[in-house]
C-alpha cells in the first residue's frame, strides 16, 4: 500500500515597520519603513490607514509616504502557503502652534517720535524665539524681543517661532503718523500806542490745520489757552503754536515803535529879579490836542490850550513844566528852570541942596523895577525929632521925597539921619539906615 506525507506549512511573513518620525511644521511629511519586512515575489502587502491617517503618493510600496497623523497598518501575504500577518504603527503630529498677538501703542506725532510696539499676550516660555520685521518702516531697538520701538510709519509683524517644532504664528499692526500739523495762524497785532509804552498786544483769532486744544507761548517756553497777549513793548517776537499733538508752529512778528513825541523848552537859565523872559516850547509834531502849563503867566495861556509860548516874570527860582498831548493820547513833557539874580539895586544920596534952583533940590529914594514899593522912608534931626515921614510908595517919586523943610520951614544945614524900608518883588524886605547932608 502506498503512503503520501503530507507537510504543514504554516510559517507566517516576516511584518516590521520602523519607528516612524513624528510630523512637525519642519517635517510636514513622514516615510514609513517597512524593508525589514518579507518581501519578493512570492509576497504581496497592502496598505491601510485608520484615525485620519493619508498617503501622500502610492501606497504599493514599502516605503510609502504619509502627510498626517493616524494608524498605519501593513499585512503582508505568502502566496505559498496563504498565510498572512500584518502590524502597524502610530504617526505623531507634535504641533504646537506658538500665540502672536501685536499691539502699538500710539500713533507717530511730535509728541510721540517713537512708538512702543507691544507683543504682550504672545505666547511665553523657553524655546521660542521673536521677531519683528518692517516692511515698510523703521525699528530702532528691540527687534528680537516681545517690545520694540519703531519710528516711522507702516506695517510691522510679529513672529514667534517654536524652535523645537519650528511651528510659527505671526501678527501684524499698522503704524501710524499724524501729519495733520498746523499750517497758519490768523491773528492781530497791535502796536504800542505811545513811544516807550507796554501797552501793545497780540491777538490770536484762528488756527489753521494741526489738532485743537492748541497752546500758544511767546517764548517758546510757558505755553498757554490764553489767545490774547498784553503789555508788550515794541520789538520783535515769536508767536509759537502747539496743538494737541506737540507739533509746533512758529510766527515772527513786530510791534512798531511809535514816533516819540518830543518837546522841549531849551536850556536852564539866569535872569535879573524882576526881568521877563519869554518861553518857547518847541514840539517834533504838528498833531497838538492840548498843552498845560505848570505855572501860568499869561492868561491868554489859561485860555489856549495850544498855547507854545508865554511871558514869564518870575520872582524867585521857578521851574516850568509843559505836558503836550497829541492827537494819539501821547505825553510828553519839557521844563525849564529860571533862575534869579536877586541884585537889588536901591540908590539913596548922601546930599542935596534945597535951595530952590532946579537941581538936587528933594531927597528922593531911587529903585529899579525890582523895588516893588519903599513901605517906609523917615528922616530925624540931631535931636531925634521926626522931620519927614513917607510910607508905600514907588521909587523916583519925587512927591515922596523931602524937601529939607519942617512944618514949611527951611531946616539948617547939617547932617540928618534917615531910615528906610524897601519891599523887593520877592518878598524880600530890607531895613536900609543912613544919613543924607542938608547943604544950602
Amino acid at each position: 500500500m502506498d503512503s503520501i506525507v503530507v507537510k504543514e506549512n504554516r510559517t507566517l511573513p516576516t511584518v516590521f515597520i520602523e519607528a516612524p518620525q513624528k510630523l512637525n511644521c519642519i517635517d510636514t511629511i513622514v516615510t514609513l519603513n517597512a524593508l525589514s519586512s518579507s518581501n519578493g515575489s512570492f509576497y504581496t502587502f497592502k496598505w491601510q490607514s485608520s484615525e485620519r491617517g493619508h498617503f501622500r503618493a502610492d501606497s504599493t510600496t514599502l516605503e510609502p509616504q504619509v502627510d498626517s497623523s493616524g494608524v498605519y497598518q501593513i499585512a503582508i501575504t505568502d502566496s505559498r502557503n496563504g498565510c498572512t500577518d500584518s502590524t502597524s504603527v502610530r504617526v505623531i503630529r507634535e504641533i504646537e502652534v506658538p500665540l502672536a498677538e501685536a499691539f502699538v501703542s500710539d500713533s507717530l506725532d511730535c509728541y510721540n517720535p517713537t512708538v512702543n510696539l507691544s507683543a504682550r499676550g504672545s505666547s511665553l516660555g523657553v524655546g521660542l524665539s521673536y521677531e519683528w520685521i518692517a516692511n515698510p518702516g523703521r525699528i530702532v531697538s528691540g527687534e528680537t524681543t516681545l517690545n520694540a520701538v519703531a519710528d516711522e510709519p507702516g506695517m510691522y509683524y510679529f513672529i514667534v517661532k517654536n524652535d523645537k517644532t519650528g511651528c510659527a504664528a505671526i501678527d501684524s499692526v499698522v503704524v501710524f503718523r499724524n501729519e495733520n500739523r498746523p499750517q497758519r495762524i490768523d491773528f492781530t497785532p497791535k502796536s504800542p500806542a505811545c513811544y516807550g509804552e507796554q501797552n501793545g498786544s497780540i491777538r490770536i483769532n484762528n488756527v489753521g490745520g494741526g489738532t485743537s486744544p492748541y497752546l500758544f507761548s511767546l517764548d517758546g517756553k510757558v505755553f498757554t489757552q490764553k489767545t490774547t497777549f498784553s503789555n508788550l513793548s515794541a520789538g520783535q517776537y515769536k508767536l509759537y503754536t502747539q496743538d494737541a499733538g506737540g507739533c509746533l508752529l512758529d510766527t515772527t512778528f513786530n510791534l512798531i515803535q511809535s514816533r516819540e513825541l518830543g518837546v522841549s523848552m531849551g536850556l536852564d537859565t539866569t535872569i535879573k529879579l524882576g526881568d521877563s523872559l519869554l518861553l518857547n516850547v518847541g514840539v517834533n509834531t504838528s498833531n497838538i490836542r492840548r498843552v498845560v502849563w505848570s505855572v501860568y503867566s499869561d492868561s491868554i495861556c489859561k485860555r489856549d490850550s495850544s498855547c507854545l509860548q508865554q511871558w514869564v516874570k518870575p520872582v524867585r527860582q521857578t521851574t516850568y513844566k509843559v505836558v503836550v498831548t497829541d492827537t494819539d493820547g501821547c505825553k510828553a513833557e519839557g521844563k525849564v528852570t529860571i533862575s534869579i539874580n536877586k541884585v537889588r539895586p536901591v540908590f539913596i544920596p548922601d546930599a542935596f541942596t534945597p535951595n530952590n534952583d532946579g537941581n538936587n533940590d528933594i531927597f528922593v529914594i531911587h529903585g529899579s523895577q525890582v523895588v516893588k514899593v519903599i513901605r517906609k522912608f523917615q528922616v530925624f534931626d540931631r535931636w531925634g525929632e521926626k522931620v519927614a515921614d513917607y510910607q508905600n510908595f514907588k521909587p523916583d517919586n519925587p512927591a515922596f521925597g523931602w524937601d529939607g523943610k519942617l512944618n514949611g520951614k527951611d531946616v539948617q544945614s547939617g547932617v540928618y539921619p534917615y531910615f528906610v524900608e524897601v519891599e523887593y518883588l520877592d518878598g524880600a524886605l530890607e531895613l536900609i539906615e543912613g544919613s543924607v547932608t542938608v547943604v544950602r
